[in-house]
């Protein structure tokens, strides 16, 4: 499974992260709804882009693939501009569940650690944006995990 199903999947499943998020209803794979009445104001996207460089092993019966590669994502936690403490919250949240997943597997797929490239942030909100047309608070926290192939 990719690794944009395989972590909405794992922050989707209440014994897997346990967020109180539900994917279809708070919880999405990019984009969010352009619907603005199908989803609420406070909900969580993840997106995926391009990684690092794989990492391939030396000897000529493993050339054709590689060992590890290394997708990266990103998790987008929004609510509405009175709601800056709440959303800062679930993105910290999201971080320490995210942050400390070693050795794991998700969706059938065996991943040796993901970790963030630094601290949930807030993205600036201003209203009448293109990004957001409704000034809601936007937390973000990119990650780059280390899938294994095999």
């Amino acid at each position: 499974m990719p690794l944009l199903d395989s972590v909405v999947t794992y922050l989707g499943t209440t014994g897997g992260a346990n967020l109180g998020l539900t994917i279809g209803h708070n919880l999405f794979k990019v984009p969010f709804p352009e619907d603005p009445t199908a989803v609420a104001d406070a909900a969580v996207c993840v997106i995926e882009y391009p990684g690092r460089e794989a990492t391939y092993a030396h000897g000529t019966a493993s050339q054709g693939a590689p060992v590890f590669e290394f997708p990266r994502f990103q998790v987008i936690v929004r609510d509405t501009l009175n709601n800056f403490e709440t959303a800062r919250k679930l993105a910290q949240d999201i971080y320490l569940k995210l942050e400390f997943l070693n050795e794991t597997t998700l969706s059938g797929t065996r991943y040796a650690m993901i970790r963030a490239q630094g601290p949930p942030f807030p993205m600036a909100t201003m209203r009448g944006s293109a990004d957001d047309e409704n000034s809601r608070t936007r937390f973000v926290c990119n990650y780059e995990a280390t899938k294994e192939r095999g």
